[in-house]
């Protein structure tokens, strides 16, 4: 599979919609998850859980193997781009 393979497939897991990633992640929380989650070592993850998300679900994302987080981080990059699209659309719309 390749790269737009497997985030097109992480991205169908997720749970989320774009709508719920618009109202619980409106600060750069997705970005940040993203960040962290690149680091080849993570140490403390409980330390850096992104504002508002579950601290049992983040720690299990940072316990996976390097390889499966750097999906999940393409990922989350990927629900970003959608999450300012839907925002961006959202405030044209009510103009």
């Amino acid at each position: 599979m390749t790269a737009i393979d497997l985030i097109t497939t992480e991205r169908r897991n997720h749970k989320y919609t774009v709508q719920e990633d618009a109202e619980y992640n409106p600060n750069g929380q997705l970005l940040e998850a993203a960040t962290v989650l690149l680091r080849k070592d993570i140490f403390a993850p409980t330390s850096v859980c992104p504002r508002g998300w579950d601290m049992k679900y983040w720690h299990t994302l940072c316990a996976k193997p390097y390889s499966e987080r750097l999906i999940i981080a393409g990922s989350l990059v990927a629900a970003e781009i959608d999450r300012r699209e839907y925002k961006t659309n959202q405030i044209i719309h009510n103009q």
